[in-house]
């Protein structure tokens, strides 16, 4: 049984294909779903979902989903948006995007087609109607495709660093 991606999902999904263009990729790697999931718990989500228009079931849907995932990380907003800010630069280091706003749409990666199917399970497992941004955030741990070392400040005593460890490859 094909499950769909609901809107939390679908969000998310288009944010890592946004950061995957404009990091120069020629495919959405995990950590761009791990850009979008992160850029989900952002203080102006609310904002964000007036300005689609998004309202109703779907956007209690989507806050649901959020409220969820910032529980299942244990994060502050203040800190998810420095582990954004952090990785989208590091990911980001020495690539110029000739046309910012034309921006393709990019096909996932192998990684992360194994993440989507890992979220499936997650949410087939768990009685769900569609895969969320709470399933892609478990199955990105499950997977081993994000990793932190800790989530706590000054978890580590390198100047600049957000105290986490990436998988890149």
């Amino acid at each position: 049984m094909k499950l769909p991606i609901d809107m939390s999902g679908q969000l998310v999904w288009v944010i890592a294909n946004t950061e995957a263009s404009l990091a120069g990729s020629t495919t959405i790697q995990p950590l761009h779903f791990w850009l979008g999931i992160l850029k989900l718990l952002d203080k102006h989500l609310p904002k964000a979902l007036d300005a689609l228009e998004l309202t109703g079931g779907k956007r209690a849907q989507v806050l649901r989903s959020v409220r969820h995932v910032r529980g299942y990380l244990e994060i502050t907003e203040e800190r998810s948006t420095r582990l954004r800010r952090t990785l989208r630069k590091k990911l980001r280091q020495g690539v110029v995007v000739a046309e910012p706003d034309k921006l393709e749409t990019l096909h996932r990666s192998v990684e992360s087609r194994t993440v989507f199917d890992q979220a499936k399970k997650i949410a087939e497992k768990n009685g769900a109607q569609a895969v969320s941004a709470f399933h892609l955030t478990q199955a990105l741990f499950d997977t081993g495709q994000v990793t932190l070392k800790d989530f706590k400040s000054g978890a580590s005593s390198k100047p600049g660093s957000d105290g986490a460890r990436w998988k890149i490859e």
